[in-house]
């Protein structure tokens, strides 16, 4: 993501649901014609960011491959 996020090709939309009285971000990406793309075993295989937003609260953590907080920093 980061070649993206480099490039400008990032896309992010933030909303907010008056029913469940909450805020959303969506982050996506396309990839070029020629980029292979990573099948979702390697996606899972690496750790990866956790964004937690709540009113007042930002927390940021990495989980490992099964969704358990990374002790790695």
């Amino acid at each position: 993501m980061a070649a993206q996020a480099e490039s400008g090709a990032v896309r992010y939309d933030v909303f907010f649901d008056p029913g469940k009285h909450r805020w959303y971000l969506d982050a996506s990406w396309s990839f070029s014609d020629g980029e292979p793309r990573p099948d979702m075993e390697h996606l899972r295989s690496g750790p990866v960011i956790a964004v937690d937003l709540n009113h007042g609260h930002l927390a940021v953590c990495v989980l490992d491959p099964s969704g358990t907080r990374s002790e790695r920093r």
